[in-house]
């Protein structure tokens, strides 16, 4: 993998520069950004997302959690919101619950854990029974959708 300090070493300029370079900070001179940027892209510079989203607290991740991928419609659900995810610059982190309550709470967990920033889920059907897991989201602010299957893709 190429670092900013690959970058940095082979234009002469400092790690910091690189780093404003790919974010087009105004600070930087023309002639500079076409240096860099160009090197980035022959060198093959290809942005860490993670180190991105430590920086801006955005990690432009939403989470789907379905029964099964297998049945038909929701393939086709997780389609369109996988469409309209990328139209909008997000990336979408899939699990599967396979109707079980227990799973359904580990696997909202470890999407918790990869900081997504909204949640599409199914839920396991449930006869009385609560899910503390919901509560949870509700107190940390997660956006919960509600798939729908009217957009055709």
């Amino acid at each position: 993998m190429v670092r900013l300090k690959d970058i940095a070493e082979r234009a002469g300029v400092s790690i910091m520069t690189v780093s404003k370079v790919l974010r087009d900070a105004p600070d930087i001179s023309a002639a500079t950004k076409v240096r860099v940027r160009a090197l980035a892209q022959e060198m093959g510079y290809v942005p860490h997302a993670m180190a991105a989203g430590l920086r801006t607290r955005a990690t432009r991740l939403l989470g789907v959690v379905l029964p099964a991928v297998v049945n038909p419609v929701y393939a086709r659900l997780l389609m369109a919101l996988e469409v309209r995810a990328f139209d909008h610059g997000f990336d979408l982190f899939l699990a599967q619950t396979l109707d079980k309550p227990e799973r359904e709470e580990l696997v909202i967990r470890r999407l918790l854990a990869r900081r997504i920033e909204g949640l599409f889920v199914i839920p396991v059907p449930r006869l009385g029974e609560s899910a503390p897991i919901y509560s949870e989201l509700a107190r940390l602010s997660i956006q919960i959708g509600r798939a729908s299957c009217r957009e055709r893709v």
